[in-house]
């Protein structure tokens, strides 16, 4: 249903209000007549977004990412630095494993991914873009082609699904799997640690491999696919009006506020309207002093935001 100065259902949504209410039946209908009449969708997802997945987040109330840590008494942001694979990298390389095994092969997409899919097709294939800090290429596998790569995907942190050379001594990438064959790796009964003579090795300058992805206080990260990713979605952004993009933020937290502090700018540029689906943090009081036009809170997990979303697209 249209509200005052929205117009018909072709036209920018002009609205300065900010939904404060509780009451998630109300700003649920709200963000789906927001989505209803945004002629493009942006995409914002963290952490939060793959717990539906089955995936856990490195902090909150999902938190865990790999037991290994927990019995190992490692903080995740230990474990995620570059320095571990020069000082441990048999157990770096069991990370690594782990985290490629759950991202590619032992979770799907959840239904969530598949509704946000259903909204691209219906509004077309140029509508909306993923912006996530997400490594677990589950975006890709959505947006993507028959099973390749999507032109409308920025994966702001890398892939886990590829792997670039440790030093580095090139800008090349490769597949996970087609360096990493299953069962390669000389796992220890524990699953902590990879025998030392199965840790993959660069087939340039047999330096150790690592994965492609932007870890903490990383100056090696090979940036050939992110950089030719923000090139098409800063030009996909440059074509995007004002006051008629929708932004659409899912499971992305304060502790790496990348998604966060993205969305804050989209609202800046594009005077763009906001929907914030986090369960811990919906950052209402954040809200208050950010610059979307219009924003609508949602403390829920994503499937279930998502889906009655979805249900409401049918009567708004």
């Amino acid at each position: 249903r249209s509200q005052p100065g929205q117009g018909d259902k072709t036209s920018p949504i002009r609205s300065t209000r900010l939904l404060m209410t509780d009451d998630n039946t109300v700003k649920l209908r709200h963000a789906a007549e927001l989505i209803k009449r945004a002629p493009s969708l942006w995409i914002g997802t963290g952490a939060g977004m793959g717990v539906g997945s089955g995936l856990g987040t490195y902090k909150g109330i999902n938190a865990g990412v790999w037991k290994a840590l927990i019995d190992l008494n490692i903080p995740y942001d230990t474990i995620a630095q570059p320095k571990i694979l020069e000082s441990d990298p048999t157990l770096a390389w069991a990370f690594y494993d782990h985290m490629h095994t759950q991202y590619f092969e032992n979770t799907t997409p959840h239904a969530g991914y598949s509704i946000i899919a259903k909204w691209r097709q219906q509004k077309g294939p140029q509508s909306c873009f993923s912006f996530t800090s997400n490594v677990d290429g589950h975006w890709q596998r959505v947006f993507g082609e028959a099973g390749g790569r999507s032109d409308h995907v920025y994966e702001l942190n890398g892939s886990s699904g590829f792997l670039q050379c440790s030093t580095p001594c090139c800008t090349e990438v490769w597949r996970y799997r087609d360096i990493v064959r299953k069962d390669s790796l000389c796992l220890d009964e524990n699953g902590h640690r990879v025998a030392p003579d199965c840790l993959p090795r660069c087939p340039e300058c047999d330096a150790l491999l690592r994965p492609n992805v932007r870890m903490f206080y990383d100056l090696n990260w090979v940036t050939t696919e992110h950089d030719t990713q923000e090139e098409r979605y800063q030009q996909w952004v440059s074509t995007q009006p004002e006051d008629a993009l929708v932004l659409i933020e899912i499971g992305a937290g304060t502790a790496v506020p990348g998604v966060r502090w993205e969305s804050a700018k989209m609202s800046r540029m594009k005077k763009a309207h906001l929907i914030r689906i986090n369960l811990e943090q919906p950052g209402v009081k954040l809200l208050e002093k950010h610059p979307a036009r219009q924003a609508v809170c949602l403390d829920m997990d994503a499937v279930s935001a998502l889906e009655k979303i979805d249900q409401l697209l049918l009567e708004v």
